[in-house]
């Protein structure tokens, strides 16, 4: 199957051969696209060094709790007014599973009623849409 990828889509390399482990010797098949130039893409993740390959050595991120299972969503959170005196609030990172996480679309949506009812297979295809709508797509990477 032939997929449309785009700058900051998460993708996984068809052959597991390819994995380069990072400095962690993590060797999990996930990474997202740093850029693309013709048939060339650069592949990253946190805390690794860029990955030069070419498209047709990825492919898509399925969501079935496997392929996907070290993405999460991390939605901006908009920044506090905070008077002199006043403590600063402390924002703490959510790195639960982002089909688990407490997020709510349209009509108070959870995220897997919103995946369901639009038909989404593919990370990418999520990705697309949030940002088609909501101008940023918000799923990262946690390894």
């Amino acid at each position: 199957m032939k997929f449309q990828f785009e700058k900051g889509d998460i993708v996984k390399f068809i052959d597991e051969a390819n994995v380069r482990p990072d400095y962690l010797h993590n060797i999990e098949n996930i990474y997202q696209i740093v850029s693309i130039e013709g048939s060339s893409v650069k592949l990253s993740r946190s805390f690794s060094p860029i990955i030069e390959t070419d498209l047709t050595t990825i492919t898509a991120v399925k969501m079935d709790g496997q392929e996907d299972k070290y993405i999460y969503f991390d939605p901006i959170i908009m920044a506090s007014i905070v008077w002199p005196g006043d403590p600063v609030p402390v924002h703490h990172k959510n790195y639960t599973y982002y089909l688990d996480a407490n997020a709510t679309f349209n009509h108070d949506k959870t995220m897997r009623d919103f995946i369901a009812e639009n038909g989404f297979k593919y990370v990418h295809e999520l990705q697309h849409y949030l940002r088609k709508h909501y101008h940023s797509d918000d799923l990262k990477i946690n390894i």
